[in-house]
This record gives structure tokens, sequence and C-alpha cells, in this order.
């Protein structure tokens, strides 16, 4: 019967449920080609500022980072083939990921982005993920590049809530690792997996020294609660010696099935990644915070959203101000391996705070529609330029209102 072929979630609308599939999330039908299924979005939007600013950036936010101007974030396009072995055997499968669009700039890895774009400020092309699976009974190895262990958000937009990121994912984690990462699975509930790679957002190393990156996942019996770890450790300057440890929590519980809770600890550290002072002593970086949201599903078409951050920049080693040379330079210690010269005129050392309401509109399976009003505001000192985060560094807080389009196909 067609009711026993439909999904459990309905369609929205319900004319988009096919009898003989689940609901079709993109624009076209997918072709498999050679057990590889192809997809991608389209992301486009605006974001607005209660002030203007001379340089057209909203302070320190990434990503929708410029003021009342069109962003094309993301044209994304992907192929995937699951190593899908139910458990038993072996199977091979594996992911390609390629993304054109204003994105690139905060997922890019060093020696490879940074090199197909160095004309480039705004606009460029990036390849987040590129991985091999081999599942062999309860194991599943991944070999190659793949988005960070750490976090609840991602850099593929489909999968956040919100247009807008959190300053744990834009300041506190990586976004991808390249090497290789073991998981096995302990029973339906428990999950644990570790492996190395070459450091944070690093296609090639620079110093050759190996990181760490392992984390463990939970589901509760009923499904209603998920638990999540996940940590780097590893030396992040050129001659290795100083290494930078972080870590992420992320606890999720659905107290309905329309109304889901999400909080989030991030915690990291970095040996001596500040600058030097009057007797030579270098300050370690050290960076922690918790994030929050809370998400209601009104029905399969509108859905409200919530979140609410608070994250402590203790020397000023992660957050800065973005823009020159390429639009991009994220902060004192950007993950090039060494931090920059002006560090400490750079960076804020503060605490940040910020809140986001949001709206999730899907008219149709494959469109996604997402406005969302935000305000931040900073508690703390001047940088050593004398400037404040946010209004080309006039003020210590701002209102941004947004919106962007995903179109899936």
């Amino acid at each position: 019967a067609p009711e026993a072929c439909c999904p459990t979630e309905p369609c929205c609308p319900p004319a988009d449920c096919d009898p003989c599939k689940a609901c079709d999330p993109g624009l076209f039908r997918k072709p498999t080609i050679f057990g590889f299924t192809p997809g991608g979005w389209l992301q486009q939007g605006i974001t607005g500022n209660a002030r203007t600013s001379t340089d057209r950036f909203n302070g320190p936010l990434t990503f929708n980072d410029r003021e009342s101007e069109y962003q094309l974030n993301q044209l994304y396009l992907y192929a995937d083939r699951p190593a899908d072995n139910d458990g038993y055997g072996l199977a091979i499968g594996g992911r390609v990921d390629m993304l054109y669009g204003t994105d690139w700039r905060f997922i890019q890895s060093q020696g490879l982005e940074d090199r197909w774009n160095q004309s480039e400020r705004f606009y460029g092309l990036a390849m987040p993920q590129l991985y091999a699976d081999v599942a062999l009974n309860d194991w599943l190895f991944r070999f190659g590049k793949f988005y960070s262990v750490l976090g609840y958000e991602t850099a593929a937009a489909v999968d956040n809530f919100f247009y807008s990121h959190a300053y744990t994912y834009q300041y506190g984690e990586p976004k991808t690792h390249t090497g290789f990462l073991a998981k096995y699975k302990l029973s339906d509930r428990w999950s644990l997996g570790a492996g190395f790679d070459r450091g944070w957002d690093k296609w090639e190393d620079n110093n050759g020294d190996l990181e760490l990156i392992a984390l463990a996942a939970w589901t509760s019996a009923d499904e209603r609660a998920t638990f999540g770890f996940g940590l780097t450790s590893g030396n992040w300057d050129d001659a290795g010696r100083y290494n930078r440890t972080a870590y992420a929590l992320v606890l999720s519980y659905r107290f309905t099935e329309r109304v889901k809770y999400v909080i989030q600890h991030d915690l990291g550290v970095d040996q001596e990644a500040g600058l030097a002072d009057q007797f030579g002593l270098r300050r370690d970086g050290l960076w922690y915070g918790i994030n929050q949201y809370l998400l209601y599903e009104i029905d399969e078409c509108w859905s409200l959203g919530l979140r609410f951050e608070w994250f402590r920049d203790d020397a000023g080693t992660r957050v800065g101000g973005i823009g020159p040379p390429h639009g991009w330079q994220l902060g004192p210690n950007p993950g090039s391996g060494t931090p920059l010269a002006s560090a400490a005129d750079v960076g804020w050392a503060g605490h940040f705070y910020q809140i986001t309401a949001g709206l999730n509109w899907k008219p149709r399976p494959w469109i996604i529609l997402r406005p969302e009003l935000r305000w931040d505001w900073y508690a703390g000192p001047v940088n050593g330029r004398g400037l404040l985060p946010y209004s080309t560094g006039t003020r210590s807080d701002q209102f941004t209102f947004g919106t962007d389009l995903i179109v899936r196909f």
C-alpha cells in the first residue's frame, strides 16, 4: 500500500510525498552512477546592519560577513556513496564535496584553497570533503579530508538551522580534518572513534607532526537524547613545540516531537599563542564558551529557533577582525602555524555574547528560507589599536537582520 512507503514525517505540501519514495529533498531526481548519488544546493543571502561601517563588514561575523551586500554563499555539489554494510561484512564508499562562493574563505585548508584562490577576495572554490570509507562489520575507516568531529554546527548550509554561525564554530573549532579516522559501533547506543590529522584546517602540514582526533557518541534508548564529544590535540607551530588542544561537548534532548533543546560547551588551549611580553614570555591562548539552541517545529513547513551564546577569548588570540588582505583573515592565530605579528593589536580579550532568533520556511521540500534577527555584544577592553569589535571599531554591540534562500537539487 502507498501508505507503507511514505515517510514517517509528512511532506510539505503533502502532495510531495511520493508513494514509492521518501520525500525527495532535491529539485531533481538523483541518478546513481557507480554507486554514487550526486546532489547539491544553492545558498544565497543578504545581511543588514543597524549601523553602517566604512569597511562593509559585520564586525567579526563570518560567512554572512558583508553588510547589506548580496552573497552567493554556497554553490555546493557532492557525490556520495555510503559504505553501508548493515553491520556485517565489507562495504566501500566515499564522498567528494565542492563549493563555490563567498564561504570558501572560512573553510579553506592550508596548502589547498589558499593556492587555488590567491587572486580572489570574496568568491572562490573549495573542496571541503574528499574521503574514502571502508566498513568492516562494526568498524568504519575513513581516509582523506572530512568535516570536523567537533561541535554542533557545520559548514554545509543545509545542516544548520540559522544563516549565521556561533562564535564557537567560527573561532573555537577546526572546520575540517585531513587524515584518518576509525569509528567503532559498540552498540545501538554507543560509538567511539579515534584517528589523526595534519592539524587544524590543513591540507599540507606545517611541521610534520600529526594531531590526535577523537570522538564519542551516545543515543538514549528512546532516541530522545543524544550526546557527542569531540577532541583534537597536537602541535600547531612551525617548529612543532607548542600544543593546541580543544574539545566540544554537545547534548541534545527532544522534549516532544516538535521541541528540541541543544547545549554545547567548548574549551581550547594554545600554548604560547600570544605575543611575547617585555620579559620574552608568551601568553597561552585560552577560549571557552556555552552555546544553546531551542528549536520548535510548528508544522511540516514552519520552524522557529532561538540561539544564545557566551564565548570567552581569554588572551585575545582567537577573535579578531576580518578583512585585508583577502577578506578572510580571522584573527591573531588563523591556523597558519604562526601567530600574526600584530596579534596583540588585532584580537579582543573579552566576553562575546550573541542571541539569534530565526525562522525556517519550507514551501517545498527543496526550498528553505531562513530569516533571522541577531544581536551581538562584547564585554571587554579595546584591542591594541584602541578598537572595539563592531562598526569598524567604534562600538561594543551590533544588531543584524538577514535571510538566506537555499534551493536543493
